[in-house]
């Protein structure tokens, strides 16, 4: 039997159901979110003294010409007690066994490709991994085997999950 985990939500003046479901989101009648897309999902108060809850979803969605494009809505909870099980749930769902935001070192080759790799990574990648809540130290490689030499040299390389080239 598939388990249903719902959240009701207020979008504007209409109450939605935020439904996960055989390892699908589905955020209203439109769209559906994968878990391997979910990149976070928190829950935040406009100010410490509000009652009001939101939930904050940030997620790849495919755009119209089917490339993933960064989604992050956010929703006012209509039973806020109902919301911190639902999160825990989708995060552990999303996530599995992997440990969520990763510490990441990214190698930018300036020289690569057409030469747009910094600006590529700036409009494109950044906004992922900080909608992730990825933490990352970016080194912009100089010449040949400049990445190869900076990680043998790292004196503090296990300080990070990933490496980025």
């Amino acid at each position: 039997m598939t388990e249903v985990h719902t959240l009701q939500v207020k979008s504007g003046k209409t109450t939605n159901s935020l439904t996960f479901k055989n390892d699908v989101l589905s955020l209203g009648k439109r769209i559906d979110v994968p878990s391997r897309n979910i990149l976070d999902v928190t829950l935040k108060t406009s100010s410490p003294e509000s009652t009001n809850v939101h939930v904050e979803i940030r997620a790849l969605i495919p755009s119209k010409n089917n490339k993933l494009r960064l989604y992050c809505p956010s929703y006012e909870v209509v039973e806020p007690t109902s919301a911190t099980p639902w999160v825990e749930f989708v995060k552990n769902v999303a996530y599995k066994k992997a440990k969520p935001c990763k510490r990441l070192m990214v190698f930018i080759n300036p020289f690569g490709g057409t030469g747009k790799a910094k600006r590529i990574f700036d409009r494109d990648v950044k906004p992922i991994f900080d909608a992730a809540g990825c933490t990352y130290d970016i080194i912009v490689t100089a010449h040949k085997d400049d990445a190869k030499e900076k990680i043998t040299e790292a004196p503090e390389l296990e300080k990070y999950d990933v490496i980025v080239a």
